[in-house]
């Protein structure tokens, strides 16, 4: 339809995007790089589809774009810039159009079709004149540039001058066919020699050039050299003359030009005479080309000892078509030379090291110029240091004779670290003389086992004792150390005693320290001396108390004296103390900023009371408190006996011998008569307990009896069988009875038997009394049998079916009336005998 309408194909080369392929950003990292794929791309197509009948063509829209671009960097400018001309041919997304990018594709196609500048026109949407000016500018240096070999519909159209109709036309004629296809290997080339004939009747000048699109070194021996150039070739009537050129395949760079691609060229002879043309095109098919090269150079790297660390390694299929690339490893020595015995393969151990390729299926089926990256795991050993060196090799598995190679190696780096640190604070304070225990945490933080040592340094006051000094630590490992701390006695409070803990390597390298400062706590103590001093005439009674301070920090006293009696007492207290009272004796008073060892002295007193009824125990208590630590009280309570004013020598007369022993006796009970009593309780109490225990041990044995007799085991047929068959040796003697007259036998019997008392009969109150109690016992038994039966019944009983329609009656429930049992009279047993 589009041939018989006479249409032509135009292809619109479309522009790259502004960033580059985000998508595909391995093939398309950017602009540049992608309009020039996009522009490749274009022109293989149109080649792969020209014949001799139709050739399509192409609008460069996208080279509009690229000379915009092209001409900021020109002008020392960045295209990709927001604000530049080149940034706002795109939208928002950097991919579509804006109003300037559809103007300038406008521009492009309208001096594609019609030949004719774009320069001069108007634009609908209101552009400025500079802007708009570019654009058309842009639009037409592309389309009208003959360096790119761009062919346009308007370059084929009969001339528009008139022609005379007498004038015989012209008739030239290529001697070979359209459709030769010729295969030719990348970067190589071929030659071509084509005839073409004058069947006309006259002399003609005939144009002749060579058209294509591939952009391809083509030269032959007319004219500049450059078919594409073109040259004049005149030829008489029936004249044949042979056109000679060559044409150069590129090498396949970026993966282009692509096996099995074909290339048009069209061969193109115009008459100078009318202007009509005659050409004749063939294709050249690119042969496949194999090859690998290792895309970037691997960045050497280290590794911890008995770690694993990849590198990745990129490859690329320089060929023309889809290939998988082999790839291989093999150990080297530290100059670059192979090893005996070790060949490329796809894993080897050397030295303890493991190397191995992973992550192949990255290089299977690559597209052209399409890159892959595998990963090489250098696997080391336990060692502190170390280095593999690898060459790394790539070949295209259809051309192993082109390997491309790169070097990397991998070193072990041993990182030596450690860390102490203190665990708690608790040894911030500690007393003179004292010690305290703490802990402390090693870690080997490096990337290798290490033996480390424990060192400090302490103040000459301070002794540290560690229970653990040497240690062998794996990477990560810890370990927590208890360590003593003991202050030396003596010491004054406030003093700091510091020590510092260091970890230290067998090389005798510091790793990490930690230090802790001990303050000497305050130690608050006193020794207290108190002297009785006298008691003069008056009774007045007086204490010398010598105090010294045996603690470690200035101290103070606040004294304070009581007395339990109600009577004068007082404080004669040190020379610079404070203290307050109204009579000038005071029973308080307070010593400030006592140094160590220093000894103050006061008194006290008080006077025993007088006119008192009963003798009585006087007590002076003096309270000493430390004012440093007012919690701490010292108390020293003294005790003095005084008598009652009766008591008191003048007031006693003389007491007589039997007063004295009255009092002795009073005296001796009052001291020991609870104790008599217990004694008499207790010996009462044994002598109970003892006829007790006899009594119940001879009742036992007389019930034992008492059963035993009952409990005769039955003889068995065996047992009385046995006795018939034994036989006695002796006859038993019968024993001579003892023989008396009837009549005296009756005699001495009645002599010797009492009369028999006859008993009284039961009294009627006796009588009544046994009924009752009976009765009692009997209606008791019926009641609680009643109660159970009814207690069942209400519980668990169920109601007769026959029963279940009747409505429930409310039950009152009964009260029992228990009587009062009487209290049965004790047995007396008038049996006294102890059985001691």
């Amino acid at each position: 339809m589009i041939e018989a309408a006479g249409a032509e194909t135009i292809f619109f080369m479309t522009w790259g995007y502004r960033d580059g392929d985000s998508n595909n950003a391995w093939l398309n990292p950017d602009y540049p790089t992608m309009q020039a794929n996009l522009e490749a791309g274009y022109n293989m197509y149109a080649e792969n589809i020209t014949t001799a009948e139709r050739a399509p063509y192409i609008a460069p829209v996208g080279l509009a774009y690229k000379a915009i671009y092209d001409g900021i960097i020109a002008d020392g400018g960045t295209p990709t810039d927001q604000g530049t001309l080149f940034y706002n041919l795109y939208s928002g997304d950097g991919a579509h159009p804006s109003t300037r990018g559809t103007y300038l594709a406008a521009c492009v196609m309208h001096s594609t079709m019609t030949g004719e500048s774009s320069s001069g026109l108007s634009d609908p949407f209101g552009f400025d004149s500079n802007t708009r000016t570019t654009l058309q500018q842009a639009a037409d240096s592309v389309v009208f540039d003959d360096t790119l070999g761009y062919s346009y519909p308007w370059q084929n159209e009969p001339s528009s001058e008139p022609v005379d109709n007498s004038t015989e036309a012209s008739n030239l004629w290529f001697g070979s066919s359209d459709g030769t296809n010729v295969l030719i290997e990348p970067g190589g080339g071929s030659g071509f020699t084509v005839n073409i004939t004058n069947n006309a009747s006259f002399t003609d000048i005939a144009d002749i050039y060579i058209q294509t699109n591939t952009g391809w070194n083509m030269s032959w021996n007319y004219g500049t050299g450059n078919p594409a150039n073109g040259y004049t070739l005149e030829m008489g009537s029936d004249s044949l003359h042979w056109i000679q050129f060559a044409i150069s395949v590129p090498e396949v760079s970026m993966g282009l030009p692509l096996a099995g691609s074909k290339h048009s060229f069209t061969v193109i002879a115009t008459s100078q005479h009318d202007g009509n043309s005659t050409s004749w095109t063939f294709t050249i098919e690119v042969l496949s080309w194999h090859g690998a090269e290792v895309a970037e150079q691997p960045v050497n790297d280290t590794v911890d000892p008995d770690l694993k660390v990849r590198i990745p390694v990129s490859v690329r299929n320089l060929g023309n078509e889809d290939e998988s690339l082999a790839v291989r490893i093999r150990p080297l020595n530290e100059l670059g030379g192979s090893i005996p015995g070790q060949e490329p393969a796809l894993s080897f151990t050397q030295s303890g090291w493991s190397v191995g390729i992973f992550e192949l299926y990255n290089v299977v089926d690559l597209q052209p110029y399409e890159m892959g990256t595998v990963q090489v795991e250098f696997d080391a050993p336990n060692n502190p240091t170390g280095t593999m060196w690898v060459e790394f090799s790539t070949w295209s598995a259809s051309n192993n004779q082109m390997i491309s190679t790169t070097q990397m190696e991998v070193s072990i780096v041993r990182e030596r670290s450690a860390t102490i640190e203190l665990l708690d604070n608790k040894c911030d304070l500690v007393h003179s003389g004292d010690l305290c225990t703490s802990e402390f945490r090693i870690q080997n933080t490096g990337n290798f086992q290490d033996d480390y040592e424990i060192v400090w340094e302490s103040s000459p006051a301070l002794e540290v004792q560690v229970a653990q000094t040497v240690f062998n630590l794996e990477p990560g490992v810890s370990t927590d150390v208890g360590v003593i701390y003991v202050v030396e006695s003596g010491l004054p409070a406030g003093d700091e005693l510091t020590a510092t803990l260091r970890m230290m390597t067998s090389d005798n390298l510091e790793m990490d320290s930690t230090s802790t400062t001990i303050e000497v706590a305050v130690d608050i103590d006193w020794e207290i001396n108190a002297e009785y001093v006298s008691m003069d005439d008056e009774e007045n009674v007086t204490l010398a108390y010598t105090l010294r301070n045996i603690g470690n920090a200035d101290d103070g006293l606040d004294v304070t004296l009581s007395v339990n009696v109600f009577t004068e007492f007082g404080l004669i207290p040190p020379f610079s103390s404070e203290w307050e009272s109204e009579e000038g004796t005071p029973n308080n008073f307070v010593l400030n900023d006592i140094p160590p060892q220093t000894t103050i002295t006061f008194r006290a007193w008080m006077q025993l009371p007088r006119n008192q009824e009963l003798n009585g125990t006087a007590e002076m208590i003096v309270e000493m408190r430390s004012t440093l630590e007012p919690d701490i009280v010292f108390t020293n309570r003294t005790e003095y006996e005084f008598p009652g004013e009766n008591w008191r020598p003048e007031n006693i007369d003389s007491v007589s011998a039997w007063g004295e022993f009255v009092l002795d006796v009073q005296s001796f009970w009052n001291a020991w008569g609870q104790f008599l009593i217990s004694l008499v309780v207790i010996m009462i109490g044994a002598v109970a307990l003892h006829r007790a225990v006899v009594y119940r041990q001879r009742r036992d044995a007389e019930w034992d009896a008492m059963i035993a007799a009952r409990n005769v085991e039955p003889e068995k047929v065996e047992d009385w069988m046995d006795k018939f068959s034994q036989k006695s040796e002796s006859e038993p003697e019968p024993t001579p009875s003892p023989e008396m007259d009837a009549g005296a036998f009756e005699q001495a019997f009645k002599s010797r038997s009492k009369s028999k008392p006859e008993k009284a009969a039961p009294t009627s109150e006796v009588m009544d009394a046994a009924n009752t109690v009976f009765e009692h016992h009997d209606e008791r038994a019926d009641y609680e049998a009643i109660e159970d039966l009814a207690g069942d019944l209400l519980d668990e009983a169920e109601p007769h079916e026959a029963n279940q329609m009747l409505e429930p009656g409310e039950s009152t429930g009964a009260r029992t009336v228990r009587h009062e049992r009487k209290t049965p009279q004790k047995k007396m047993d008038d049996d006294i005998d102890l059985d001691l």
